[in-house]
């Protein structure tokens, strides 16, 4: 819930304007429970990032590097990858 808050607010407000407190507000939480969790806006924002990462590498395993897709296959899925990963996080 924190991480989706944080894109989200990061989507909306931009990353300059986003505060911990802001971020705790948005999940109906503490910000010292955020604090807990993450120790800095640095570190929840890197937590942000990993977590978007890992998403998109899931699909491109899925759509990019399953066995036996020719290289054209690979290359659509590479293209629907792109595609559906900005479905899933259109901000």
């Amino acid at each position: 819930r924190i991480i989706d808050a944080t894109i989200d607010l990061i989507a909306d407000e931009g990353l300059a304007s986003v505060t911990m407190q802001r971020i705790a507000e948005q999940v109906g939480s503490s910000n010292a429970l955020v604090v807990f969790h993450f120790r800095s806006k640095e570190n929840l924002f890197r937590a942000v990032l990993q977590y978007l990462s890992d998403r998109y590498d899931e699909l491109w395993a899925t759509l990019v590097r399953a066995p036996g897709l020719s290289p054209v296959e690979r290359l659509l899925g590479a293209v629907e990858c792109a595609r559906g990963f900005a479905r899933q996080h259109p901000k």
